[in-house]
C-alpha cells in the first residue's frame, strides 16, 4: 500500500532543507527560461548546424532524407524507456506501482518530494519528470520535423537538427536521473532551440541563412567579437 515516506536520517532532512535555501534553482531558470539562456543554446545549435559534425553518426546508405524520421522513431523508444525507468524506480524504492490508477499514483509520488526522501524517492520522482518532460517535448520536435520538410529545408540541415534533438533528449535523462539540473536546462534549451530552427530556418531571408551556413548564428547572437 501506497505510503508517504519517512525521513531516512537526520542528515538526509537537513541535507533538503539546505537545498531549499541555496539550490540553483535561480540559475537554472536564468539558463532555460530566459533570453541568455536560449542564446546560448542557439549558439551550441548554430555551431552544430555550421560544422556538421552530426552528420558523421548517419549510417552510410541512409539519406538524409530520412533521417528525420529515424531520430522520430528513436523518440518513441526514449518515450517508453524514461517510463519503464519511472516504474522500475517506484517498484524498487516505493512500492508496487499502481497500475490501475497510474496518474495519481505518480502524482502522489511526485507530491510527496517535500518531505525528507526515502533513499530512492527523489530519484524516482525525477525519472517521473524526465518521462513526463519527454512527453511534452514530443508535439514541438513533430512540429519540427513537418515543418522543415513541407518548407524545403536542406536535407543535411533536417538530419543534423533531428539528431541534435535526439542526443539532447538521450543526455538529458541521465542528468535528471543525478541531478545535474543547470546542465539539464542547458541541453533542454538546446533541444527547444534545434526545433525552433527547424520551424523558422525556411522563414528567414536567404541571406542569413547562407550566413548560418558559414559562420553559425554564434555570431550573429553574440556579435562580431567572438570571432
Amino acid at each position: 500500500r501506497f505510503r508517504p515516506p519517512a525521513a531516512d536520517s537526520a542528515n538526509d532532512a537537513k541535507a533538503l532543507a539546505m537545498r531549499s535555501k541555496t539550490g540553483s534553482g535561480g540559475l537554472a531558470h536564468i539558463l532555460s527560461c530566459t533570453f541568455a539562456g536560449l542564446a546560448i543554446a542557439l549558439g551550441i545549435t548554430s555551431a552544430f548546424v555550421s560544422s556538421g559534425a552530426l552528420l558523421r553518426l548517419v549510417p552510410s546508405g541512409v539519406a538524409y532524407e530520412q533521417v528525420p524520421f529515424c531520430c522520430l522513431g528513436v523518440y518513441f523508444c526514449l518515450f517508453q524507456l524514461t517510463a519503464a525507468i519511472g516504474r522500475l524506480a517506484t517498484n524498487t524504492f516505493i512500492g508496487a506501482f499502481d497500475n490501475k490508477h497510474p496518474r495519481s499514483m505518480k502524482a502522489r509520488v511526485l507530491a510527496s518530494t517535500d518531505h525528507a526522501p526515502l533513499r530512492g524517492w527523489s530519484l524516482t520522482a525525477r525519472m517521473l519528470s524526465a518521462h513526463a518532460n519527454t512527453v511534452e517535448g514530443l508535439p514541438i520536435f513533430l512540429a519540427g520535423v513537418y515543418a522543415a520538410r513541407e518548407m524545403g529545408m536542406a536535407p543535411e540541415r533536417q538530419a543534423t537538427l533531428a539528431i541534435l534533438v535526439i542526443v539532447c533528449r538521450v543526455l538529458y535523462i541521465p542528468l535528471y536521473a543525478f541531478d545535474f539540473d543547470l546542465l539539464r536546462s542547458v541541453v533542454w534549451s538546446t533541444s527547444f532551440c534545434a526545433s525552433l530552427l527547424s520551424v523558422m530556418l525556411p522563414l528567414l531571408p536567404e541571406a542569413v541563412n547562407d550566413y548560418m551556413g558559414r559562420d553559425g548564428w554564434l555570431v550573429l547572437v553574440v556579435g562580431d567579437t567572438c570571432e
